[in-house]
């Protein structure tokens, strides 16, 4: 389904955009809209166009849309007297009603169900597929549409092969070889970047053809595929949110070198909830000669694992995040929690993974246990240079922090919060990290601590209710004997007291906690400093110690976080097709590799 790029369409992109620069949006040129009105499956020709005398289907609407040189919105719109607060239909246009076959009274949903076994290609820029347009839509609770790709022996239904193309706001499920949707660059001759999976998609009910294959609700791969967005989106759960609605493989699946993408965005609404399915995210290549891609330098950002939007824990995911053989990847201010197995699982050689500002073992509200099954943070056989700085590790069935392995190197941790869990806070075994020793701590009062570590190495004090981790302290450097001298004037904020080292980049495990002597009074705390936001660009903080505020053990800190060298810098913020009725500029783009963000109203005329 070759489409061939026509100079006019890129010309007037790039007016479009000049103009947003200037903060002189006009519309340059207004896009065409396509309104569905059918769930029956035709348009096996990919020149089979909407037309007056045959139904305009989900198949024919995406044919027609790429047959369009300034590219299209494909939607619906719907009677107000069947769809309460839904706007009246343009004039022209015919709606999808309630008489339609695949209509589902119990839900109030269109089916579109696939009875072709037929993939659906982007193979154009500029096609928007947005079925929240003309409805009251706050969420994916909202969505009007189900798209079906049923059990026809689908690979996958629907591949995006270009750039710019966006598909949001319908209810997504079926059963396939290998994902429901899958970006990938290079089939025919485009790169698939830019692109955007949502809002609103839901991934639900999503099979394989068997118990051991395929299944992914989303799968993006190839070298020649960056800088995509997956945003606002759920994935094994329907209906209100509470509905578990399990994908047999992951709910996003990267590989064989993908990179720049970002999973999530800190926009209101803009947070993916991976309620149910093998993993969350997994990120995922090969060691074998010749087949190292390096999926690398994605971002995985203001997620929800294993928690709904009503707060419940779904323990529906096996793991929430795991990553093997792809280097250079951050996990950003997550909250994930109620995974069968580890909260975070790096495993293999992988290198430069930063794991930085995440709620992990605990609910949303950063207070209510929601235990992983496992370790809050897993790395084993390999992971190096891992950054893993300011999180809040809580309530995790085993350890909050596991590095194994003699080939696990030159990890570093430093500012974390790790309490309430039932193994150790931070576990180091088999050679891992050089077999760096934990400090010595030797004499302790309410405001100082003196101990022996490695020579050179920088001791991080922490305090606890009951000797772990929970609250940074703050931090010294041993001296060429390794001794050590820790003053903190206004006191420990808790009774027990314990310390990490590290040298260049290996962390040791804690020290044997010690219990502060005589009567423990808790200081009154200082403000805490602000911790460094995503994508900034200051070096690492200074050694001196911001003061946490007291809190009930369980909930979360704000802590001040260092800031690792050699982060990414993804995309920052959404771009969203709205309108046509009213237009809106909430959505955003921003151009990869630079700091300018750029407004994308997407506003057009029916």
């Amino acid at each position: 389904m070759q489409r061939s790029r026509i100079a006019p369409r890129t010309l007037i992109l790039a007016a479009f955009l000049l103009s947003l620069a200037l903060g002189q949006w006009t519309p340059v040129h207004a896009q065409t809209v396509i309104f569905v009105n059918s769930t029956v499956d035709q348009g096996e020709d990919d020149e089979d166009r909407c037309r007056a005398e045959v139904p305009c289907t989900f198949r024919r609407a995406i044919n027609t849309a790429q047959l369009e040189l300034n590219g299209a919105i494909v939607r619906a719109c719907f009677d107000p007297t069947e769809v309460p607060g839904a706007r009246p239909c343009p004039a022209g246009a015919e709606p999808l009603r309630k008489s339609d076959p695949n209509f589902d009274p119990a839900t109030g949903k269109w089916v579109m169900k696939m009875s072709l076994n037929l993939e659906i290609i982007l193979t154009n820029k500029l096609v928007f597929v947005d079925f929240r347009q003309g409805l009251t839509w706050k969420s994916p609770a909202d969505n009007r549409i189900v798209v079906d790709g049923g059990d026809v022996g689908l690979e996958y239904l629907i591949s995006m092969e270009s750039d710019t193309n966006i598909l949001a706001g319908f209810d997504f499920r079926g059963t396939y070889k290998r994902a429901g949707m899958v970006l990938q660059g290079g089939i025919i001759n485009d790169d698939a970047e830019g692109n955007q999976i949502g809002p609103g998609i839901v991934f639900a009910d999503i099979k394989g053809p068997d118990a051991f294959s395929g299944g992914h609700a989303l799968q993006i791969t190839g070298l020649r595929t960056s800088r995509n967005k997956v945003v606002g989106n759920w994935c094994g759960i329907k209906g209100d949110g509470t509905v578990l609605a399990p994908v047999s493989g992951d709910c996003i699946n990267l590989e064989q070198g993908t990179f720049g993408n970002v999973i999530g965005d800190a926009m209101p609404g803009n947070q993916n909830y991976f309620a149910a399915g093998s993993t969350g995210i997994r990120l995922e290549d090969s060691d074998f000669v010749g087949l190292e891609k390096q999926t690398k330098n994605n971002a995985i950002e203001y997620n929800v694992f294993g928690v709904n939007p009503k707060g419940q824990p779904t323990n529906g995911l096996t793991n929430a995040i795991l990553i093997s053989y792809a280097p250079g990847n951050r996990i950003h201010k997550n909250t994930i929690a109620a995974s069968k197995q580890s909260g975070i699982q790096i495993q293999n050689p992988v290198t430069g993974t930063m794991i930085t500002d995440n709620t992990i073992g605990a609910g949303i509200d950063g207070k209510t246990c929601m235990q992983n099954g496992g370790d809050g943070i897993q790395l084993v056989s390999g992971p190096n240079e891992t950054v893993i700085s300011g999180n809040t590790i809580f309530c995790n069935k085993g350890n909050g922090i596991t590095i194994q392995g003699k080939a696990s190197r030159g990890n570093t941790l430093s500012r974390n919060s790790i309490t309430g869990n039932q193994g150790k806070s931070i576990s180091i075994s088999s050679n891992a990290n050089d077999d760096i020793k934990p400090p010595r701590l030797d004499e302790l009062t309410e405001t100082t601590l003196a101990g022996v570590a490695c020579a050179g190495c920088t001791v991080e004090v922490y305090s606890d209710m009951d000797k772990q981790a929970d609250v940074y302290e703050g931090l010294v450097v041993a001296g060429a004997d390794g001794a050590f001298a820790f003053s903190k004037p206004d006191g420990f904020l808790y009774r027990y007291v314990t310390a990490l080292a590290t040298n260049g980049k290996n962390s040791s495990a804690l020290a044997t906690a010690k219990l502060i002597p005589g009567t423990h009074v808790a200081r009154t705390p200082t403000p805490t400093a602000t911790p460094t936001e995503w994508g900034a660009t200051a070096g690492p903080t200074s050694a001196t110690s911001a003061t946490p505020t007291p809190r009930p053990s369980g909930t979360v800190p704000t802590t001040a976080v260092p800031t690792a060298t050699g982060a990414l810098t993804p995309p920052t913020a959404t771009m969203t097709a709205t309108g046509p009725e009213p237009a809106t500029r909430t959505p955003t783009l921003a151009t990869p590799g630079t700091k300018k963000t750029i407004h994308l109203p997407w506003a057009q005329k029916p």
